[in-house]
């Protein structure tokens, strides 16, 4: 997951990434700084800074970004016929 935050990173710097992970959605890196400062969330963990929340409360945290402000970009997990 971080290669890929940071390859989209590179292009949208200005945007704060939300994955969705199974039932979550987790902000890594410095989005994750954004988050726990701006929206209230709690770091998961202090090396790989990341924090997240139930996929349920999604409009409510990507609107509250907005309005603060931030561009939002939702990710979604996609399988691929290989």
């Amino acid at each position: 997951m971080t290669f890929q935050f940071f390859k989209m990173k590179e292009t949208n710097f200005d945007t704060i990434f939300m994955f969705k992970v199974g039932k979550f959605y987790e902000f890594y890196h410095m989005d994750a700084e954004v988050a726990v400062r701006c929206l209230g969330l709690n770091k998961q963990n202090s090396l790989n800074l990341k924090a997240g929340f139930p996929e349920m409360a999604y409009d409510r945290y990507q609107r509250d970004l907005v309005d603060q402000g931030y561009k939002v970009a939702r990710c979604e997990q996609t399988e691929t016929d290989e």
